[in-house]
């Protein structure tokens, strides 16, 4: 599984990976492993994968800045407090409704929430 990561990420060492992009469906496969294996991870593309929750990803993802969720089926955002550095946020269409997760997100500069289900007050 790590030298499968290294090759996604582009690199020999984990540690060294910076930015990775895949797909995975956290229905059939346990990814809260992962973060703690990237630790210099701050970019994480995950456009089109399956995800049920953002919890999935655990909490190893510390120092990841930019991440992007679009087409994922979230319904929520919960677990972003796992990620305290998060800066950019890409969720779009999804199927979230609710947005409160984001009061845990002190950096967040960008948001990405097109085409959710979103009603405003």
């Amino acid at each position: 599984e790590d030298a499968y990561l290294a090759d996604l990420a582009g690199v020999e060492r984990l540690c060294d990976a910076t930015s990775l992009r895949a797909q995975v469906n956290t229905g059939l496969v346990t990814v809260a492993h992962v973060g703690p294996k990237l630790p210099s991870l701050t970019e994480l593309n995950l456009t089109g994968s399956v995800l049920e929750s953002v919890r999935d990803l655990g909490t190893g993802f510390r120092l990841l800045q930019v991440l992007w969720v679009a087409q994922c089926g979230l319904r929520d955002l919960d677990g972003l407090s796992g990620m305290p550095s998060l800066r950019e946020l890409y969720a779009s269409y999804n199927d979230i409704a609710d947005v409160h997760a984001l009061d845990a997100c002190g950096e967040l500069e960008v948001l990405d929430v097109e085409g959710n289900c979103m009603v405003e007050p």
